[in-house]
This record gives structure tokens, C-alpha cells and sequence, in this order.
């Protein structure tokens, strides 16, 4: 019996003035928190980025990892009374072998992003905001323990909204890097699970160079997966995480595939 999966995302992969830092390791990582705009109005919403520069040889991990164990970047926020932050947004990551796995991770520099709500009801003046952040790092041989840094950046709340210019590399980021989540109307996508596995179908007119990052660890990473070029589009084959072998637990069977 072939069981329906409902698609809530897909990823396609396509090809302040001065920034807070912080430096990790020996170093092994540099962070930095880059707010979209130097000054905000009551009742806006706007975009903070937490940059992750890693040495060469060096990487850290996407939401899934592929293993099951790793320790993920994360941010718990210190925002002014009644302001709101999001869940932690993540980019495209690439997959690549470490110590005999396949993994989900980010090499170089990357940006990692928050949404933060100003209320309506916030009165003008400076305010501080606090990222609290941790990550792991590894290479090819080995993982360091988890670091942290709390990281405080200062904004205006005014009449006028004023843009960081320190934030236009990351908007040219964010084209290349993050999923957009308005899916082409000519497309259809399906998905199902069987004995074989589970499958995803996307058809349209599709670019080369299609990958599916799955967010959820419900796809094994570690067993054989496929992608096939139909006359209708695309489908990717991939069995269900079981656990694995590397210690990794088994993933939720969840109505939903996201990625």
C-alpha cells in the first residue's frame, strides 16, 4: 500500500556599520551577527544574520545532518519586551563524506537567518539585542566540542527605517542560497512511500543540477539514493531513515516531507 506525503517545501540548489564578532577554537570558526537595517520602526519586521566563516578543512552542520548526532548552530534571542524572533532559518547546505558518512553541511561562509518582529507599541530610542549562539565544528578527522558566544548588537527604533549597507552581500546570498517558497504554478509535486522506498516526483519544466535537502531525517542518507530525469520531470527515490550504523536514531514517520 502506497502511502501519501504531503510536500510543504523544495529546495533548489542553482548554482550596523561594523559587525559584532566573536572568534571560537584555535580558531576554527569566526561569528558575526549583521542586522538588515541600523535603525527600525514600531512595528516592523526585519532580518538579523548570523555569519559562520570556517577554517579550511572545517564544517559545520545543516538542520539534518545526515548521521543523526551532530550538534546543530543554534540562537536563543534577549529581545526587548514584546519583541519576537524566529525559528533559525538555514541555507542550502552541500553533502559530502565525513569519517565514511554522508552529510548535510557548511564549508567557507555561510549565513544563518532570523526574523526579528518589532511591536507596534515600541517606543523610539536604542535598544540592545542578544544572539546567544552555538555550533559545532569538525574536519576530516575530528569534532571539536560545542562553542557558544553571546553576541550584542545595538539598534534606533524611530520614525525612519535605515538599511545596513553591511547587509547587501547577504541579500545577494539569499537569492542564491535559500529556497524561495512560492512553488512555480506550472509545476506538480507528488510524493509516496512504498516497499521501494519513499518517492518524490516533481513535474515542469525543471533546471539541471535539481537536489532535494530533506529537513526532517525521515531520508537515509547512508543508504543509495537516486534521482531520474523523467519526460515529465524529475523523481528522486531514497529509502526511509531506519537508523544507521554510525548511531544515528531512527526518524519521525511523519504526513510531511519537508526540504
Amino acid at each position: 500500500m502506497i502511502h501519501p506525503l504531503i510536500i510543504a517545501l523544495i529546495a533548489l540548489v542553482l548554482g550596523f556599520q561594523s559587525p559584532v564578532s566573536a572568534q571560537f577554537g584555535k580558531p576554527k570558526t569566526q561569528a558575526a551577527i549583521i542586522p538588515e537595517y541600523t535603525s527600525v520602526k514600531a512595528g516592523q519586521s526585519f532580518t538579523v544574520a548570523l555569519q559562520l566563516t570556517h577554517d579550511k578543512g572545517w564544517h559545520s552542520y545543516f538542520i539534518n545532518d545526515g548521521i543523526g548526532h551532530s550538534i546543530i548552530p543554534a540562537i536563543e534571542w534577549t529581545l526587548p519586551n514584546g519583541w519576537m524572533a524566529s525559528d533559525l532559518e538555514f541555507p542550502v547546505p552541500h553533502e559530502f563524506s565525513f569519517a565514511g558518512a554522508q552529510v548535510y553541511g557548511y564549508e567557507g561562509t555561510n549565513y544563518l537567518l532570523t526574523t526579528i518582529s518589532v511591536p507596534k507599541n515600541s517606543p523610539p530610542g536604542d535598544v540592545q539585542l542578544t544572539a546567544d549562539s552555538s555550533w559545532q565544528v569538525c574536519d576530516d578527522s575530528s569534532c571539536l566540542p560545542p562553542n557558544g558566544k553571546a553576541l550584542t548588537f545595538s539598534l534606533t527604533v524611530s520614525d525612519t527605517s535605515v538599511k545596513n549597507s553591511d547587509f547587501e552581500k547577504i541579500e545577494q546570498y539569499k537569492l542564491k542560497k535559500f529556497p524561495s517558497k512560492d512553488q512555480p504554478s506550472s509545476w506538480s509535486v507528488t510524493a509516496s512511500e512504498g516497499p521501494e522506498g519513499i518517492k518524490l516526483a516533481v513535474h515542469g519544466l525543471l533546471p539541471n543540477g535539481l537536489q532535494f535537502f530533506e529537513y526532517d531525517k525521515q531520508i537515509d542518507l547512508q543508504s543509495p539514493r537516486d534521482h531520474q530525469r523523467t519526460d515529465k520531470g524529475v523523481l528522486f527515490l531514497a529509502k526511509r531513515n531506519l537508523g544507521n550504523k554510525l548511531g544515528g536514531e531512527a526518524g519521525p514517520k511523519l504526513e510531511m516531507l519537508r526540504g
